[in-house]
């Protein structure tokens, strides 16, 4: 009987785990999301070279990129 149970408990955990796990990876795409509107309203605003948005950018892809691989292994 408490094989049954545990084994009960480990699918819920890891369920569970795998939700937490998609929560965080679109918390940070929502977050790379609202830092590239950010970036394009202080582009129109401060007439931002182009250059300077695309190492921006590139350095926000990078970084999301590497939470994403952290959060999914």
């Amino acid at each position: 009987m408490a094989s049954n149970y545990q084994k009960a408990y480990d699918k819920s955990y890891s369920t569970h785990k795998e939700d937490i796990v998609l929560d965080l990876s679109f918390a940070g795409m929502l977050f790379t999301l609202i830092m590239f509107i950010i970036l394009i309203f202080f582009e129109v605003i401060f007439t931002i070279t182009p250059s300077d948005v695309l190492d921006s950018l590139s350095e926000t892809w990078f970084a999301a990129s590497v939470t994403n691989t952290i959060l999914l292994s």
